[in-house]
């Protein structure tokens, strides 16, 4: 994200949620991993609900500006193994996660072998 953040202001603002489209988002989760001198900050970002280039608009309107943005999960799915990178071009095992999550699944109406069944055909 580009410029060195003010901390306290601008990332409760992010915490609480902000106005965005006339809506007010849900809170975040937002950490401070890295500050550079070259006017740089590297954030974690966990968000409850995310919408149509949430955190770029976000960051935006808050007056900083992402340079660079890394997905490691899509809710429970794991897109990188802990602190390790996804190799460029790389694919995590989709059904491995989606086996796992629905092991842990309370949801009675989503199966394991209701998702097979589906894909055999």
């Amino acid at each position: 994200m580009g410029g060195r953040l003010s901390p306290e202001t601008t990332l409760e603002q992010w915490r609480n949620g902000v106005m965005l489209d006339g809506r007010k988002t849900l809170p975040a989760q937002v950490t401070v991993l890295e500050s550079h001198p070259e006017h740089k900050t590297l954030l974690r970002i966990i968000l409850k609900e995310g919408k149509n280039r949430q955190i770029r608009r976000v960051a935006e309107q808050l007056g900083y500006p992402v340079i660079h943005l890394h997905r490691t999960a899509i809710g429970p799915i794991q897109l990188n193994a802990a602190g390790s990178p996804l190799v460029n071009g790389a694919l995590p095992t989709i059904e491995r996660c989606r086996d796992r999550f629905l092991e842990n699944s309370n949801c009675p109406t989503i199966r394991k072998d209701a998702c097979e069944e589906e894909n055999r055909k």
